[in-house]
This record gives C-alpha cells, structure tokens and sequence, in this order.
C-alpha cells in the first residue's frame, strides 16, 4: 500500500523472526495504529483525509480499518477501508459536499450539472488497471441536499425528491 500516515497516532508493532544459525529472516510483520486526529493520503489513487479517527492494523501484505471517522473536505465521514500494494476499497456513510469530490471522480460535463451535500453510503474501488488507476463507484443518497441541473422533459421540480443512485467505472485520465 503507498498509504502515508501524517499525525500523531499510537503504534502497537509486532514481527516473527525465523533465527536460523547463520541468519535471521523477518518472516512477517504486523500491528496496530490507533489514529488521532491524523491524516491518509493515498497519493497512488489520489484519495485523501483528514482528522482520521480509529484503529487501523496492517501486515505485510495490506491494511485495514473498520468504523474509523475521517473527514473529506470540511464533510465528517464515517468509513472503513481496506488497501494491499495495488488496489483501496473505502465504503463511506455520512454528508458528502458533493462540488469538492464530484471534479476529482468524473467527468467535468456530469460534476457542473450536479451539486449539493447529500447523506451517502456508498463504496469506492480503485485497482490497477494495465498501469493505469482505476475506480469502481457506488453510492446512493439517504437524504439531504442534492441537485440535478436536467433539461426538460427529464427536470425535476425543487419540490420532488428522490434518492439517487450513482455507479460509475473510471479511468485514470480522472485520477
């Protein structure tokens, strides 16, 4: 994972060594990293927060983390994620402003038509793709604000509500 941890956080770290007569082999490591107030960034995929908030544990091969609280922007997140060497899963729940997040994830025709701070719970994929960055994207509104700018017959009054459910596939040119 090319995760970067920015902050002040508790680090619980374990090893094994395999102690051989004439050399010692790191057969695996392991451990915990309790987050404070403290920053990820995944500059691979371009995904960053801040004040993360949490219990993060990896091994050598990736690193996870359940009900951690981070924020995108100035919008409080509730996530959980999983990364190894080439590949981030985060599912997100929480209001998500959506004119910082939408230029970064699609293109720029769909994020000028789409606006508001939506209630989310959705789960973004990005994987390595034949060197190039990919995402997979669900996410559907549980409430609050968001606007759709449709011409008619497709426009919806500002009286009429429904969720909206958004997938897209994205390819590196975005990230």
């Amino acid at each position: 994972s090319d995760a970067k941890l920015y902050g002040s956080s508790d680090l619980d770290l374990g090893f094994k060594l395999d102690m051989k007569k004439d050399k010692v082999d790191l057969n695996s490591l392991y451990g915990k990293i309790n987050l404070h107030d403290d920053n990820i960034k995944f500059d691979k995929f371009k995904v960053y927060f801040s004040k993360a908030n949490g219990l993060l544990e990896f091994d050598t091969k990736k690193m996870w983390g359940k009900k951690l609280s981070a924020f995108q922007n100035d919008s409080k997140l509730f996530i959980s994620l999983e990364s190894g060497p080439n590949d981030l899963s985060v599912n997100l729940n929480g209001p998500l402003a959506l004119d910082t997040i939408m230029p970064k994830y699609v293109p720029e025709s769909l994020a000028k038509i789409v606006r508001g701070k939506p209630y989310i719970d959705g789960k973004i994929r990005f994987y390595e793709d034949q060197d190039r960055v990919r995402a997979s994207i669900i996410a559907e509104s549980k409430g609050g604000e968001i606007a759709i700018d449709m011409p008619p017959p497709l426009a919806l009054s500002s009286d009429e509500k429904t969720p909206v459910l958004f997938k897209a596939d994205v390819i590196d040119d975005k990230l």
